[in-house]
């Protein structure tokens, strides 16, 4: 190696299994030294990229708590890149020529996603190369201005996009002006630097620059970094908009802090949590303005503005929560509650192929006899009567809920001799004799297993000599979580119903339908000489139909590890947020996308996750947990989306709603109105349970002058709530990008929670403008499954 020997050394020690420690002093002083480099840029570049493919092909992991400086899982050509934007400081520090060097680099290198880091290197290579220190490199910046400005336009020409200009070196001057030491004020650019004077958070400040980014600095106070506090720049600030700015920084530095290294123990910030939760309930209470305070100083003015603009070319609208999921009812459930269910008429869509052939092998165990007298429980709105009063000469229908009574009475109205009642056959029991009795999908909503019992009873008694009783229930996953069943409460399901009733005296086995997901028995009054009868004659047969979407959503395929009611019993603080990027093969030439996933690993994630007891969790139940109670029961997640169009509403909703679960998509308005075609649609989306939160225009959010993305921040809020008709506060800047004047302009537009692309799993109260997401990308699909889903525990109330 001419050059990077020490980085040649570093390498060899840990293959030879050197453990290394973490310091922040600088101990290699040499690289300080203007001797010690080489003048030779491309030749060091070219040992650089060596070193970093020999790091590639080593075999081994890095030592415990070292893991963040494994570069490994970033490209070779983008590592090559901060190593070039060092090189080209360094040049640019010594006043010499720019390195030439872009042959090596390739046209596909990232300046997006790794700005801040080719920033910092840049700054490094700056200080390096022109012999100063950290603090001193503001003073020297207007000599170093024009050789920046020349790399980031060569290196845009390279890429091919002017828009990574505007990001680095913004990113490039904060970090001067965070570690800047001077006085009075400087102008960088973009960054205004300003010493902060004792009168400023009362008195305000009137800068004259075109700069978009403030940074006061209070001078004397160590660590220079600690004591720069950077924000928005939109004209003069008032009071109250520096006192913002000094607020949300050091706050900022505190929650990253906390992110870094917890300081108490889970169970003290659990109950500090709720504490505080306690603390806003009381607060909000005792004073309603404290939810939404109004936003003071030029900031608060400027939003109000664009506001006002936006509203003037919307039609007005008024807010409506998003429907709360449709009531039903269990075991603990009145007549009340029943005729409540039953507002909406054929909640259990009887009519659904799945129900009708249901119906239909129900039907075929049934022996008619012409003039026989037939009960059925739980009759609800009479599709089944129907077809009863044409086997049987009367019919007794009986139900808890008066409403589905009289729905029935209408649809059965000259069918045949029919007559309703209504009660509770629980609490009334049954009264006559009967050569028929079918009761079938409301046994799960027995009080209790001995009521159950009881009924079982009654219904042997109730049967005359050679009568017969017909149920159809469904499997319940807490019976047999090792099988494919519903995930529903219930006292009871198909498998216990079915063993209650064969341990009861009088009754006898006959025949039996069983699916993969329901079973239906025919029992027959046992006479004293059928003592030796024939066993009971069991078919087994294929469900026959598609599961509507509405019924695929509470099924668990192949059993489950932890049921949604099982997890309920358990306490989080941790949200997953995943962030899917679509269906490949779907659209043209997205076969070979690395990101969007194959269907069919698309919906077997998804299975593995109900299976594992998730649930989808809205952004008003994450929102109310964490202003108010600090906690969220069972193990809820988000399922994301960056992106809408037509392939995500044909292919992906379907298979999430299939699945038990609800999207939240990020997007633009006019990608919204687009897909949909109208506002109408847009809304009904939202009912069938949409999220939709902004994605602002579609522009990268570091690509925008703050004046600019203020605007569109608020603007685009304000379109998707019009559409929506629902409080839009979440949002997903495109690329991901979210810094501190990123966050400040989102939070001042009206957002609350700002999400990333990538980050890990987020936490209920933790930092709201920077909410980390889970990459469900197709090549790392297995290892995040199992790294941040797959073998996690519940945690205890």
């Amino acid at each position: 190696m001419h050059t990077n020997e020490d980085w040649d050394l570093w390498l060899r020690l840990a293959q030879d299994g050197c453990r290394f420690a973490v310091t922040q002093r600088i101990l290699a002083q040499y690289w300080s030294s203007a001797d010690s480099l080489t003048r030779d840029t491309r030749l060091m570049l070219r040992d650089a990229r060596t070193m970093l493919e020999r790091a590639h092909s080593l075999k081994i992991s890095p030592a415990r708590g070292l893991e963040e400086f494994d570069m490994r899982s970033f490209a070779i050509s983008d590592l090559a890149l901060r190593n070039w934007m060092w090189s080209a400081g360094v040049a640019i520090g010594q006043g010499r020529e720019l390195p030439e060097v872009f042959d090596d680099l390739g046209p596909d290198v990232d300046c997006r996603y790794q700005k801040d880091e080719l920033a910092l290197r840049l700054f490094n290579g700056l200080v390096v190369g022109s012999g100063t220190g950290f603090s001193a490199l503001a003073q020297r910046w207007p000599g170093l201005r024009d050789g920046v400005d020349r790399l980031l336009a060569r290196l845009a020409h390279h890429v091919g996009r002017d828009d990574v200009v505007l990001p680095i070196s913004r990113a490039l001057q904060l970090l001067i002006a965070r570690h800047g030491r001077f006085r009075g004020r400087i102008d960088l650019g973009k960054v205004l630097g300003v010493t902060l004077m004792p009168a400023m958070p009362w008195r305000g400040f009137r800068p004259e620059t075109q700069a978009d980014v403030i940074v006061f600095q209070i001078p004397y106070l160590r660590p220079i970094t600690w004591f720069s506090f950077d924000g928005p720049l939109l004209g003069p600030l008032s009071g109250a908009d520096v006192r913002r700015i000094i607020r949300r920084s050091l706050a900022h530095r505190i929650e990253t802090r906390l992110a870094r290294k917890a300081l108490l123990s889970t169970q003290v910030s659990l109950r500090l949590a709720r504490f505080a939760a306690l603390t806003r309930r009381v607060i909000d209470r005792a004073v309603p303005r404290a939810r939404s305070p109004v936003l003071a100083g030029t900031l608060g003015r400027r939003v109000r503005q664009i506001e006002a603009g936006a509203m003037a070319h919307q039609a007005r609208t008024d807010h409506v929560t998003v429907p709360a999921p449709a009531f039903h009812p269990d075991h603990r459930s009145s007549s009340g509650d029943w005729d409540r269910f039953f507002q909406q008429a054929n909640p259990w869509r009887y009519d659904s192929e799945y129900e009708q052939i249901k119906y239909a092998r129900t039907l075929s165990l049934i022996r008619p006899v012409s003039n026989g007298h037939a009960l059925e429980i739980a009759c609800a709105e009479g599709h089944f009567t129907v077809d009863l009063a044409r086997r049987f000469a009367s019919v007794t229908a009986f139900d808890i809920s008066e409403l589905a009574i009289e729905r029935a009475r209408q649809r059965v109205a000259g069918q045949g001799d029919v007559t309703f009642v209504q009660g509770d056959v629980f609490r009334d029991g049954i009264v006559g004799q009967y050569d028929l009795i079918t009761c079938s999908e409301m046994l799960y909503f027995a009080p209790s297993l001995a009521a159950l019992k009881t009924v079982a009873s009654a219904i042997a008694k109730a049967l005359r000599p050679g009568g017969q009783f017909v149920h159809a229930h469904a499997f319940l996953i807490g019976e047999r979580p090792d099988r494919t069943a519903f995930d529903w409460d219930g006292t009871a399901g198909g498998d216990q119903v079915f063993a209650i009733f064969s341990n009861t005296p009088g009754l006898r086995h006959v025949r039996a339908i069983i699916t993969d997901l329901y079973r239906i028995d025919l029992f027959e009054q046992a006479c004293p000489d059928q003592a030796h009868a024939a066993p009971a004659l069991i078919e087994t047969v294929p469900l026959g139909c598609t599961l509507e979407d509405r019924v695929a959503a509470d099924v668990v395929w192949d059993g489950a590890v932890v049921t949604r009611s099982q997890a309920m019993q358990t306490t989080t603080r941790t949200i997953p947020v995943l962030l899917f990027h679509g269906i490949a093969g779907v659209r043209d030439g997205d076969d070979d996308d690395p990101f969007r996933l194959p269907r069919e690993d698309f919906e077997d994630c998804l299975q593995q996750l109900r299976r594992h007891g998730y649930r989808s969790l809205s952004m008003q139940e994450w929102d109310h947990a964490a202003r108010y109670s600090g906690r969220l029961m069972g193990r809820p997640l988000m399922i994301t989306f960056d992106a809408l169009d037509h392939a995500f509403v044909k292919h992906c909703w379907p298979i999430v709603r299939r699945n038990g679960f609800q999207p939240f998509i990020f997007t633009t308005p006019a990608e919204l109105l687009a897909v949909a075609g109208t506002e109408a649609i847009v809304r009904d989306w939202v009912a069938q349970g949409l999220g939709v939160g902004s994605r602002l225009d579609g522009r990268a959010a570091d690509t925008m002058l703050s004046s600019e993305l203020l605007q569109v921040a608020v603007e685009t809020r304000i379109q998707l709530e019009a559409m929506t008709r629902t409080a839009v506060r979440s949002v997903a800047p495109p690329f991901g990008m979210i810094d501190r004047r990123t966050a400040e302009l989102l939070w001042a537009a009206g957002y609350r929670r700002c999400f990333m692309d990538d980050g890990g799993i987020a936490n209920l109260g933790g930092m709201e403008l920077a909410v980390p997401r889970i990459d469900m990308a197709r090549e790392t699909l297995g290892e995040t499954m199992e790294l941040y889903l797959l073998n996690t525990v519940p945690s205890g109330k």
